[in-house]
């Protein structure tokens, strides 16, 4: 609720980064438990509370590869679901980097009409908001 009103005031929010600590409710209280975030799953499951048409999520990766650090490693503007969907199940992504990322995004499109997700550098979000960096998924 505090993020949907800082939202509807007009204000730039920027949440759900990595870190913090994951607790469990218990009858003693809040405990610290064990666990890893998912930030970008977490990013897109607001995007969708918030009722949001763009997630943008920022990484150290100019865009989004097929094929990455071999010879026929390419950069990709743009993806659709269902080329993003096909890549995935191709075993195209990182594990543990880019794969995340790109299930969150097409998660987040897929959920409604006029969606949009941008992956890029964290020195592009400017250019991503407008759609002319990273890389772009509809």
């Amino acid at each position: 609720n505090v993020v949907r009103q800082l939202v509807d005031s007009g204000d730039v929010v920027i949440t759900v980064g990595g870190g913090g600590i994951p607790v469990i409710e218990t009858e003693a209280g809040l405990t610290g438990v064990a666990a890893v975030i998912d930030k970008d799953k977490s990013s897109a499951k607001l995007a969708e509370a918030l009722e949001a048409d763009m997630l943008v999520i920022l990484t150290a990766v100019d865009r989004v590869c097929i094929h990455y650090n071999t010879p026929q490693q390419e950069e990709l503007s743009s993806l659709t679901v269902q080329e993003a969907e096909k890549y995935i199940a191709e075993g195209q992504f990182a594990e543990k980097s880019i794969l995340p990322k790109v299930v969150a995004a097409v998660s987040f499109v897929s959920g409604k009409p006029g969606r949009v997700t941008v992956i890029a550098d964290l020195d592009d979000a400017k250019e991503a908001l407008e759609e002319k960096a990273g890389t772009i998924i509809k």
